[in-house]
């Protein structure tokens, strides 16, 4: 896993997601290393592009938004 402080990452977008049963996972919209696990603030996201699935259904998110992918109902909950 790689290790990016947040205050030196270039970031694009980084989406909270609540899942059906109340888990969160977080994740890290990028143009290019999709699947890449990155451990941003001592919290692990997971990188994905606009090309992927998810990565799709969260172009132009917000909060509130319910995300329609596959696997359990997620609901953005924070975007930065």
């Amino acid at each position: 896993m790689l290790s990016l402080p947040l205050g030196g990452a270039a970031a694009d977008v980084c989406l909270t997601v609540r899942r059906a049963g109340g888990g969160r996972a977080v994740y890290f919209l990028a143009p290019v290393a999709g699947g890449e696990a990155v451990e941003i603030d001592g919290r692990e996201v997971l990188v994905v592009t606009p090309a992927s699935p998810i990565g799709e259904a969260m172009v132009g998110a917000v909060r509130g938004d319910d995300l329609e992918v596959r696997g359990p109902p997620a609901t953005v909950v924070g975007v930065r």
